[in-house]
């Protein structure tokens, strides 16, 4: 994204606050969406219309939550994008977090992951390898989507 030069100092900011508010509002309403299809009333519907019509409806259902899940993953790396872009630009006030001293590409996995629901994060500190973030994602019925470590100085333990 590129800006005008001759533009007022803060519109940058505004435009990407702007695009991170629009993110925020267009990943809520596809997860919301998601949770819908996904949930029991949903699928007794489903499993009553396959069973007592016929109906091809049902058999559709996989592709439309795999292109439901595709839509928010993308979402989620525009995001991240955004922000990125607001990093380098300096326009960047929203990673303050919990833990001070943090480097920012950790200080941003922690923002974008903070507002989710599904993720769970220990952050630790160790004397070698520095700041130690633990993670795990989890999908909306409740199994593990992926998970992970990441360190500040990963390879630290091998100068000694």
């Amino acid at each position: 994204m590129t800006s005008d030069p001759r533009a007022p100092k803060g519109q940058g900011k505004r435009e990407h606050a702007s695009l991170l508010r629009l993110q925020r509002r267009l990943l809520t309403h596809i997860e919301r969406l998601r949770d819908e299809l996904a949930a029991p009333s949903t699928t007794a519907l489903l499993r009553q219309l396959r069973h007592d019509a016929a109906s091809r409806v049902a058999d559709r259902t996989p592709t439309i939550k795999g292109a439901i899940e595709e839509a928010i993953r993308a979402l989620k790396v525009w995001g991240s994008e955004i922000q990125d872009e607001m990093l380098v630009s300096g326009h960047d006030d929203s990673f303050t977090t919990l833990v001070g001293g943090l480097p920012p590409s950790l200080a941003r996995f922690l923002a974008e992951r903070q507002e989710s629901a599904d993720c769970r994060i220990d952050v630790l500190h160790d004397p070698d390898r520095g700041w130690i973030i633990r993670w795990k994602e989890y999908t909306h019925e409740g199994t593990l989507r992926g998970g992970g470590r990441l360190s500040e100085r990963p390879y630290a333990w091998l100068d000694d």
